[in-house]
């Protein structure tokens, strides 16, 4: 169509329609392509379509197999490679204590009553996780409860406190899970509750079991009670509200009264389900055959936290402990 791009006067505007419609009829008649400021889009062929489909697949494919192989690099590792720290330690802010210390030199109490708090099936479980349990909690959250606490088994806390970070988002949590698959397969549960109880947090500026032990009780860990080490297993999720009681002896509490309440019920159910249980048997059935009395003689030349940190004397004066 052919519209002069001079407003027409009023009164020449119907006359302006009339010859453009005239002009219309006869390039049609012609056989002209008319004029259309929409065209439409070219119809999409079908073998285009199919060389998308394959490209988006072959795409899809590759970052599926580069995902699955970084994670189970990051699964492996730990079976040779022991981190100078984790994420979770690496993201405290301020100051902390830390000191690395080898699983023959940790109480076998400490071990079964960190299972007995955070993950009993551990015990018997092969899997990371069960997964009823866990879409479960999945739904939960994206139906909007957001305030799911624990839940968590010891590979996936183990996971997180390597490589993740302490949001609990669906995305962070779905990574977790796809690490935690093949670290479950390819780590020994001995190796894990290694590396559990050396990263975990057991107070505001204390990360792992051979700080924690000299901190709370002033004794290496290979030589804590089942006492004690129900105590310290049951500050595991109220790492910042833990303190020590003002004794030489030392001793755990927790600040605030719901805290408080929590921690004494966890003590009195982790101390009874260890007495029930067994140590001895509980350790058989994760695959650790002796007690770390059994290594004294390596303490000299281990990863034996045998004496007392030098971040954890300094850390006891400056909260006020003079002993």
């Amino acid at each position: 169509m052919r519209i002069s791009h001079d407003p027409p006067l009023p009164w020449l505007a119907e006359r302006e329609l009339e010859k453009s419609a005239e002009i219309d009829r006869y390039e049609a008649e012609l056989g002209y392509p008319s004029y259309d400021p929409h065209p439409e889009t070219e119809p999409d062929h079908p073998e285009r379509r199919f060389r998308r489909t394959r490209l988006a697949g072959i795409i899809s494919a590759i970052t599926l197999l580069v995902v699955a192989l970084v994670a189970c690099v990051l699964a492996l590792a730990p079976r040779w490679w022991t981190p100078d720290e984790s994420a979770f330690i690496r993201g405290h802010e301020g100051a902390y204590v830390y000191e690395h210390v080898t699983l023959n030199n940790i109480s076998r109490y400490m071990i079964a009553a960190a299972i007995s708090h955070e993950d009993i099936a551990f015990l018997t479980r092969t899997e990371a996780f069960e997964w009823g349990k866990y879409v479960g909690t999945a739904e939960s959250y994206l139906g909007g409860d957001h305030d799911i606490a624990g839940g968590s088994t010891i590979p996936q806390q183990l996971v997180k406190n390597l490589y993740l970070t302490p949001s609990t988002t669906p995305i962070r949590k779905a990574v977790e899970a796809l690490i935690a698959t093949p670290t479950a397969v390819t780590l020994s549960k001995p190796r894990m509750m290694e590396l559990y109880l050396n990263y975990a947090q057991f107070g505001q500026d204390i990360f792992g079991i051979c700080a924690a032990s000299w901190y709370y009780f002033g004794e290496a860990p290979w030589d804590m009670s089942l006492p004690d080490a129900a105590q310290l297993a049951s500050i595991l999720p109220l790492p910042s509200e833990a303190r020590r009681v003002d004794t030489p002896t030392g001793g755990v509490y927790v600040l605030g009264p719901k805290s408080s309440e929590r921690f004494h019920t966890d003590l009195a159910r982790v101390t009874n389900d260890v007495k029930y249980l067994g140590s001895d048997t509980m350790m058989k059935d994760i695959g650790i055959k002796d007690d770390a009395s059994a290594h004294a003689g390596e303490r000299s030349t281990t990863a034996s936290c045998s004496t007392m940190p030098e971040g954890v004397r300094d850390l006891l004066r400056e909260n006020g402990y003079g002993f």
